[in-house]
């Protein structure tokens, strides 16, 4: 158990990626959940304006960010499965 965790704490601290990705996510989400609350507190006017501005440019942001962590994520568990299994096929010998 110890391993597993000091290996999810090294992936944190050599890709900032995660880090980035976890803050942008709390942000987005607790910009939303503001955004919902202090719906009434606004007039149609130029702050809501600006906050809809602001809130379109994080969701195409967003919209282009989740992909690529998908991606990233995707390729961390395969290279981590390659690096279990690949010691216990290279120990199989085939002969031919």
């Amino acid at each position: 158990m110890d391993s597993i965790l000091s290996t999810i704490l090294s992936a944190f601290t050599h890709n900032p990626i995660f880090v980035l990705a976890i803050i942008a996510y709390i942000v987005f989400s607790f910009l939303k959940s503001s955004k919902t609350e202090d719906a009434d507190e606004y007039e149609t006017s130029g702050a809501e304006k600006t906050w809809e501005e602001f809130f379109l440019r994080i969701n195409r942001a967003m919209n282009f960010i989740q992909p690529l962590v998908f991606i990233f994520v995707a390729l961390v568990i395969v290279l981590l499965y390659a690096a279990m299994l690949l010691p216990i096929y290279q120990n199989m010998e085939v002969h031919l």
